[in-house]
């Protein structure tokens, strides 16, 4: 019997945990089918979010931020104050996605409350997301000097979405915020990537940038991904004062993706005869997404470059051939013909269909083609 008795309570119990599961499948499609039809009034809602099991609360509070109207605000906004912090992060989840004016005004405001870093980092994520033209800057840089990390990570990402996806409502980004951001830099690597992904919204502003000290704290990173970051701000300035850090991570100790941003920084400065070396080598680095990201960035002003581009045409690699092909296209068509020739006549496929393919767009920018076959 003893060894019978798991078997038979299985036996007692499972039409009940069929029910159980039969009903959560029912209420979940209730929900979803609601919140598809952005339906905030769906009795469904009233009567989740009135029971006590937190599973559906949290669907339900996830729909009706999918729905976003002024009904889902009102529903949504008193789950903020639930004493679960899970409850109260997906209330403010639900917020940030949500269209409503009145949501940003909210979330500001439990803001100010706030105690529990979770929840507070899913506040400053929403007020990011909704990029509110009054006061979304000004409610996340406060966080920037938060004690816990979690949370000044979390404003460097609610900064980041701001600056994405709102930068013509919010505030323009200062001097000063950059700065104390490339500060934070130094308190561990992983908050580093997080401030410099920030950062590199703003790249294309160099004059926000002390260019020294962000050369320092580039020169302190120890992540790929902190390196990576660190690259792609540095790369967009175009700066040959950073040509040396740039030729030290493009040699073949560091790993490809960030020899490849190294590469395409390097073919940002244009030809410049001490980084010369670093670029052939690079063209012919065993790794093609070094080489196409390098031929990519090439500006083909000078005849060395070009010639990189030229040598690249013979490379083993498909893509690498055909990066060059469209770079050069462009630049010197008439000269390229024998190139064509030869392709066509390649054993491999693959290199034939890439000068087909440039014999049809010199129909259509040159008029017939001269190939001679």
């Amino acid at each position: 019997m003893q060894f019978k008795l798991p078997l038979i309570l299985t036996i007692f119990f499972l039409p009940l945990i069929q029910n159980t599961c039969f009903a959560e499948e029912s209420l979940l499609h209730e929900i979803l089918e609601a919140s598809d039809q952005r339906n905030s009034a769906a009795p469904v809602f009233e009567r989740v979010l009135a029971g006590n099991n937190q599973k559906e609360q949290r669907q339900a509070l996830l729909a009706l931020g999918r729905i976003g109207d002024k009904s889902s605000t009102l529903k949504i906004s008193p789950f903020l104050y639930s004493k679960q912090p899970d409850i109260r992060t997906m209330a403010a989840f639900a917020l940030g996605i949500n269209k409503d004016i009145e949501a940003h005004k909210l979330l500001s405001q439990i803001l100010k409350t706030e105690k529990h870093p979770v929840v507070i980092s899913q506040l400053l994520i929403s007020i990011g997301n909704l990029g509110h033209p009054e006061g979304s800057i000004a409610s996340i840089l406060p966080f920037l000097s938060h004690q816990d990390d979690q949370v000044v990570a979390a404003a460097c990402d609610g900064l980041t979405l701001a600056w994405t996806f709102h930068r013509s409502e919010v505030s323009i980004p200062n001097s000063t915020q950059v700065t104390k951001l490339l500060k934070l830099t130094n308190k561990n690597q992983q908050l580093a990537e997080h401030c410099l992904f920030t950062l590199s919204r703003l790249r294309q502003d160099s004059a926000l940038f002390n260019q020294e000290q962000l050369k320092k704290v580039a020169l302190n990173l120890t992540t790929d991904g902190g390196k990576i970051l660190a690259i792609r701000i540095m790369g967009a300035m175009q700066n040959p004062d950073f040509k040396s850090y740039f030729i030290n991570l493009s040699t073949e100790k560091n790993p490809a993706r960030i020899r490849a941003e190294a590469a395409a920084s390097i073919a940002g400065l244009g030809y410049q005869k001490d980084t010369l070396a670093a670029l052939k080598k690079l063209a012919q680095d065993h790794n093609t997404l070094v080489q196409v990201n390098l031929i990519a960035n090439l500006p083909l002003d000078d005849q060395p470059l070009v010639e990189i581009v030229e040598q690249a045409l013979q490379d083993k690699s498909y893509w690498v051939r055909r990066s060059a092909m469209l770079a050069l296209f462009g630049v010197k068509h008439q000269q390229l013909q024998s190139k064509f020739l030869s392709l066509l006549k390649a054993d491999d496929f693959r290199s034939q269909q890439l000068a087909l393919e440039k014999d049809f767009k010199s129909i259509h920018r040159k008029g017939p083609s001269q190939f001679n076959l």
